[in-house]
């Protein structure tokens, strides 16, 4: 997200303790931005969206993050190429343990 988008990015936290959560310093769930979920942690009033994190031609679209584990892998949910709802885990690459 660029810092102007930022700025458009409306999180509604309330009443949805069951899709957003702490663990440790991360945060994860959706964020409505332009009328649009999208998937993505944030720390420290940072947000990071987590489509930035796939490939743009693999045709992905990642609307909630639901969990993050001590690896830093993250599941949640997405739309595939043909536009059917399914899971998804991002794993980390590169400078882990």
């Amino acid at each position: 997200l660029t810092n102007s988008s930022k700025a458009r990015l409306y999180l509604d936290l309330s009443g949805r303790n069951d899709w957003i959560a702490k663990l440790k310093r991360w945060y994860y769930g959706d964020g409505l931005y332009a009328m649009d979920t999208k998937a993505i942690i944030w720390e420290k009033g940072e947000v990071f969206n987590l489509n930035d994190l796939v490939r743009a031609d693999s045709g992905w679209y990642l609307d909630v993050a639901f969990d993050i584990n001590d690896r830093g892998e993250i599941v949640g949910r997405g739309y595939n190429p043909e536009e059917n709802r399914r899971g998804f885990l991002l794993r980390p690459v590169g400078g882990g343990n």
